[in-house]
């Protein structure tokens, strides 16, 4: 009985990481898509503007065009690592108290790519 729990136990650990590594799927990162996403939820706060000499940058979106794949697929690597080491409640707690208030559900949804928008949201202000 007890080799029948530890075996359920297993299974269970097991295919509740494989579902959010199949989530985070970092080898067909798309940076059309990322932008999209970013399109989506960039009135959420996420979104980086600056003004001058009469033209407006959008960091945010300037820096998802200038990524290569290798870059985009790190950037997602490490957003899987936050949400694995913090859990999804966590992050989205998070999100909503920096950023704004979304539906878990939404969140949930998208939280691949919203995580790699909250890490290069989190860079590129570092770097400003």
């Amino acid at each position: 009985m007890k080799q029948l729990i530890s075996i359920l136990f297993f299974i269970f650990i097991y295919s509740s990481s494989f579902s959010q590594r199949e989530k985070f799927d970092c080898h067909n990162i798309s940076t059309t898509k990322l932008l999209n996403k970013y399109e989506q939820y960039k009135s959420y706060g996420l979104e980086i503007k600056k003004s001058g000499n009469g033209k407006t940058v959008d960091f945010m979106k300037e820096m998802i065009l200038v990524f290569d794949y290798g870059e985009l697929r790190q950037l997602c690597i490490n957003a899987w690592g936050v949400v694995e080491e913090n859990g999804e409640n966590n992050c989205y707690l998070k999100f909503t108290n920096n950023f704004s208030s979304i539906s878990k559900s939404a969140y949930l949804e998208d939280i691949d790519y919203i995580e790699i928008l909250v890490l290069l949201n989190k860079e590129i202000k570092a770097k400003l």
